[in-house]
C-alpha cells in the first residue's frame, strides 16, 4: 500500500537537495553510466509505487533531479576516467580553455583546462609573463599523468584534492613547450578577470600597508589568500581548530552586509535600492573572492535573503541552504568530494537549527555572561558539536582547542572586518600621498591581527586540549551520537526524553563511560609493542619511531620545508605532541632540513649529532655547502633544545623497547681534520634493537664506511636494513649485505638527477634475498613490531 503524506512540511527545496545529493552518490557509487541509470530508474519506480506527496509536482521533480544528477556526474565521471586511463604516461597535445587559475608559484604556475568534451585537466607551466587569464583559448604539447594520492600519515592527498574539483588527471608541458594562447578569452569572462585584478590590487595594498606576516594573515582572512602564509602560521592555526577563519565563508559576507547596508540606511537610501545594491556587492563579493563553495552558499543564502526583502516574502533559511546546494552541486557535482563543501553545509545547517535555541539556553542558565558573547559562544558550541566526527576525520585528531578558542577568535574577526571596511579604503587613498599616516591608519588592523595570530599559536600548542588517540573508539562516538541526540531534543524542544526513556538514559550513562574507558585499555594493550615509520620526504631521509608507552624518536628529517609538510601532520595524525630524541645522522639538508622545521614548530625536546661532525663544523667555523648543521644548532639553542654529541660505541636507551647503538670505532679527533671533507663519510650509522626486531640505519655512510665496519667486525645480522643513501651504487656493498642479511630493504628516495636507487644496488639486494620497499613508488613504510613478530607494509596503501 503506498504511503500518503499530505503535504512535504511547507518547504519542498530540502528533499529537491536530497535528491540532487542522493543522486550524485549513486552515480559515484556505480561508476559505470549505463549501470548507473538502470538503478536510478528502477529506484525512481518505486518511488511512484510506493509514495505519494503533495503538491503534485513535487512528485515528479524529486525523480528528475535524482536523474538529473546521476546522469550528469556520470557522464563526467565516465569521461574524466576515460582520459585517466587512455592518457597516463603519455605525451600528447592539450586543447582546451582555461576554466581556472587556482595557483601561481615563484618558478610554476597552474591553471585548470577544459578540453572540448568538458574534461578537466590540472596544467603545471614554467612561469613566463603574465600567465594565463580565465577563458583563453589555449594549446601545448604535455606528459600527463595521474595525481598521487596520501603518501603519509596524515599527509596530504593530491588525488582527493583534485577529484573535488572535477579533476582525475594532471599534466606539464613535454620538455621545453610553451603553451600557446590560441584564442582570447570571451566579453562575458571580464567579470572574473576584473575579481581577479582586483583581488591582487587588495592583497598588494595590504602588502604596502602592513609587515608581511600581518599582511599574509589579514589577506587570509578577508580574501582567502593563504599563498604567503608561513608555514608556523598555517600549522598554528590547523592545530588550534581556527583553519576555517581563513577560508572566506558566511561569516564574512554577513561581516560585509551588515555595516555596509547600515551605512546605506543611515545616509537615506530607499529600501529597494538598498537591497538591490547589496545584491549587487553579494555578486562583486563572490567574484574578488572567486566563488568558492563556502563563500558560494552564503551568497545564494543572503541573495535569497535579499531577494525575499524585495519580492515582500519571508526569509526561510533552510530553503535558502538547499537550493545553494542544488545549485552547487549542479554547476560540479565533483564538489560532493571536498572537504569545504560538507563543512560550509553542515556547520550552516547546524547554526540555523540550534544556534537561537542554543543562545537562549546560555542566556537562561548563564545570566552573567555578556551579551556580545552569546552568540559567537553559542555558535561556537555548535558547530563544534555537531561536526565532531567530521572534523576528526579531516585533521585526523580530536582537538577541543576550537571549541575553546573559537568565540574569541570569532570577536577578533569581526573587529578586523569591520575595521578593514572603514580602514583600508582610506588608506589606499592617503598611501601615495602621506604613506607614513596610511600605516598609521592600518595599525590597528595590525593589532588585531597579531592578536589572532597569538591566539592561534597558544591554542595550537596547548596539548591537554586534544584527546589522545587511544581513547577515540566506537563507544566514545556512541557516547557523542547520546550527547548530541540529548542536546537537539532539549534544544528543539523534542519531548521524547521523558519518563522510562529518561531514567534508562541515566541508568546506562556511567557503565557507558566504564566500558568505554575498557575498550580504550584493551586496544592500548593490544597495540603494537614499536612501530617505525619511513617517512615518503622524497629524497632524503626521516625515520619515525614509537612505542607502546608513547617514547618517540626521529631519525633525520628530510629536506627544508618536509618537517612542516610531512612530519608535522603524521605526528598529529599519530596522536604525538612532542618528540623526545631527534637524531642527525649527519648535516645535509636533506636529513636535517626537516628537524630545523620540527625544532622550530616546538615539537622537540633532545638533539643528538655526530661528534665528529660536530668538531669539523667548531674546528673549520662554519658549514660546508649543502651542510645545515650550523643552523640546526643555532635554531636548537634559539629554543633551548638540549644538545649532545654521538660517538663510536654511545647506546641510548629509550624506554625499555627502544635501543640504539652507535657503530663506528671510538672517536679520534686526528681522523677528522681532512681537506676533502664531507659530511657522509661521517654519517651516523646505528643499530636499533627493537622488541626483538633488529633495525640497521645506514644514513648516507659511503661504501668506505661500511667497508671499514665490516672489516672490523662491528657488524651482526640484522631483520631490515635502512639503505645507505637513497640506494647510490657506491653504498650497499656486496660484502656488508653478506655480514647482515637482512630479510627486508627500505630505500628512502624522490625524484632526483643521481639515479638513485641505482641498478646494481637493486641487483645486489635482489641477489640477497630482500624485498625492497621504495619510499618513492609505495609512499611511506610502516614497520610494526608486536609480541608475535613484525609486519612491513606500505603505511598508505
Amino acid at each position: 500500500m503506498a504511503l500518503r503524506y499530505s503535504r512535504v512540511f511547507a518547504r519542498p527545496l530540502p528533499p529537491l537537495a536530497l535528491a540532487t545529493v542522493s543522486g550524485i552518490c549513486v552515480a559515484f557509487a556505480i561508476g559505470r553510466l549505463p549501470l548507473a541509470l538502470l538503478v536510478c530508474l528502477l529506484m525512481c519506480l518505486l518511488f511512484f509505487l510506493t509514495v505519494r506527496l503533495q503538491p503534485d509536482w513535487l512528485m515528479w521533480f524529486l525523480p528528475l533531479l535524482f536523474l538529473l544528477g546521476t546522469w550528469r556526474t556520470g557522464l563526467m565521471l565516465e569521461r574524466a576516467m576515460r582520459l585517466g586511463a587512455a592518457a597516463d604516461g603519455q605525451s600528447r597535445i592539450l586543447t582546451g580553455t582555461v576554466a581556472e587559475v587556482p595557483k601561481t608559484g615563484e618558478y610554476l604556475d597552474q591553471a585548470v583546462v577544459r578540453r572540448s568534451d568538458g574534461t578537466r585537466v590540472l596544467l603545471s607551466y614554467p612561469r613566463k609573463g603574465a600567465g594565463l587569464s580565465y577563458g583563453e583559448q589555449i594549446q601545448v604539447a604535455v606528459y600527463y599523468e595521474l595525481p598521487r594520492g596520501q603518501r603519509n600519515p596524515g599527509g596530504f592527498d593530491e588525488a582527493a584534492w583534485l577529484k573535488s574539483r572535477g579533476i582525475l588527471i594532471k599534466a606539464k608541458p613535454v620538455g621545453k613547450a610553451s603553451v600557446s594562447i590560441v584564442g582570447p578569452a570571451p566579453a562575458w569572462t571580464k567579470p572574473v578577470v576584473l575579481g581577479r585584478s582586483g583581488r591582487e590590487t587588495l592583497t598588494s595594498l595590504i602588502d604596502r600597508l602592513l609587515p608581511e606576516q600581518q599582511a599574509n594573515v589579514l589577506s587570509a582572512v578577508l580574501l582567502g589568500e593563504k599563498q604567503g602564509l608561513s608555514q608556523q602560521v598555517q600549522s598554528d592555526f590547523r592545530r588550534s581548530g581556527l583553519a576555517h577563519l581563513m577560508s572566506v565563508s558566511g561569516m564574512h559576507v554577513s561581516l560585509l552586509l551588515l555595516p555596509v547596508g547600515r551605512v546605506l540606511h543611515h545616509g537615506g537610501m530607499g529600501r529597494r535600492k538598498r537591497l538591490v545594491f547589496l545584491l549587487l556587492l553579494l555578486v562583486g563579493y563572490g567574484f574578488l573572492t572567486g566563488w568558492h563553495t563556502a563563500v558560494s552558499r552564503a551568497i545564494v543564502m543572503s541573495g535569497c535573503a535579499l531577494s525575499g526583502g524585495l519580492l515582500h516574502r519571508p526569509r526561510d533559511a533552510a530553503s535558502s541552504l538547499a537550493l545553494a546546494v542544488i545549485l552547487i552541486l549542479g554547476v560540479q557535482p565533483f564538489a560532493i568530494w571536498a572537504e569545504g563543501f560538507w563543512l560550509s553545509f553542515l556547520a550552516t545547517a547546524a547554526l540555523v537549527a540550534l544556534a537561537e535555541p542554543m543562545q537562549n539556553h546560555l542566556k537562561d542558565r548563564f545570566p552573567f555572561l555578556p551579551t556580545f558573547l552569546l552568540a559567537p559562544l553559542a555558535s561556537g558550541l555548535v558547530i563544534q558539536t555537531c561536526l565532531l566526527p567530521l572534523l576528526a576525520i579531516i585533521n585526523q585528531q580530536l582537538s577541543l582547542a576550537g571549541l575553546v578558542g573559537n568565540p574569541p577568535a570569532a570577536l577578533i574577526t569581526t573587529a578586523i572586518c569591520y575595521l578593514a571596511i572603514v580602514v583600508l579604503p582610506v588608506a589606499g587613498l592617503l598611501l601615495p600621498i602621506f604613506p607614513d599616516l596610511g600605516r598609521v591608519l592600518v595599525s590597528p588592523l595590525g593589532f588585531f591581527t597579531d592578536l589572532l595570530i597569538d591566539l592561534a599559536g597558544f591554542m595550537g600548542n596547548k596539548a591537554i586540549l586534544r584527546i589522545p588517540k587511544e581513547l577515540i573508539n566506537p563507544v566514545f562516538w556512541m557516547i557523542w551520537l547520546l550527547f548530541a541526540g540529548v542536546l537537539v531534543c532539549r534544544l528543539r524542544s523534542i519531548d521524547i526524553l521523558r519518563g522510562r526513556r529518561l531514567r534508562l538514559l541515566k541508568r546506562i550513562r556511567m557503565p557507558l563511560i566504564v566500558f568505554w574507558l575498557l575498550i580504550a585499555v584493551l586496544n592500548w594493550h593490544r597495540a603494537p609493542l614499536v612501530q617505525v615509520w619511513f617517512l615518503d620526504v622524497g629524497q632524503g631521509d626521516a625515520v619515525l619511531l614509537t612505542t607502546r608507552f608513547g617514547e618517540t624518536m626521529l631519525v633525520d628529517g628530510g629536506k627544508p620545508g618536509q618537517g612542516w609538510q610531512v612530519i608535522l601532520p603524521a605526528l598529529d595524525c599519530l596522536g604525538i605532541d612532542q618528540i623526545d630524541v631527534l637524531i642527525a645522522t649527519h648535516g645535509h639538508d636533506d636529513h636535517v632540513g626537516g628537524l630545523i622545521d620540527v625544532i622550530t614548530a616546538g615539537r622537540g625536546r633532545n638533539l643528538l649529532l655526530s661528534g665528529r661532525e660536530l668538531a669539523m663544523l667548531l674546528d673549520r667555523g662554519q658549514s660546508q655547502r649543502g651542510d645545515r648543521l650550523g643552523v640546526l644548532l643555532e635554531t636548537a639553542s634559539s629554543h633551548q633544545i638540549q644538545v649532545s654529541e654521538l660517538i663510536g660505541n654511545d647506546t641510548i636507551a629509550l624506554g625499555p623497547l627502544i635501543g640504539l647503538q652507535v657503530l663506528d670505532q671510538q672517536y679520534s679527533p686526528q681522523r677528522i681534520i681532512k681537506p676533502d671533507y664531507d659530511a657522509n663519510d661521517h654519517s651516523l650509522v646505528l643499530r636499533a634493537d627493537l622488541a626483538g626486531l633488529s633495525l640497521l640505519l645506514t644514513g648516507d655512510c659511503t661504501g668506505d664506511m661500511e667497508n671499514n665496519l665490516v672489516q672490523h667486525g662491528l657488524l651482526d645480522p640484522v631483520d631490515v636494513l635502512k639503505v645507505a643513501h637513497h640506494g647510490s651504487k657506491h653504498a650497499t656493498t656486496t660484502a656488508m649485505l653478506e655480514q647482515i642479511q637482512p630479510r627486508d630493504a627500505v630505500i628512502s628516495v624522490g625524484p632526483n638527477f643521481y639515479g638513485h636507487p641505482s641498478k646494481e644496488t637493486l641487483q645486489r639486494l635482489s641477489e640477497h634475498g630482500c624485498r625492497i620497499w621504495r619510499t618513492d613508488r609505495q609512499g611511506a613504510i610502516h614497520l610494526s613490531v608486536s609480541k608475535t613478530g613484525w609486519v612491513i607494509r606500505p603505511a598508505c596503501p
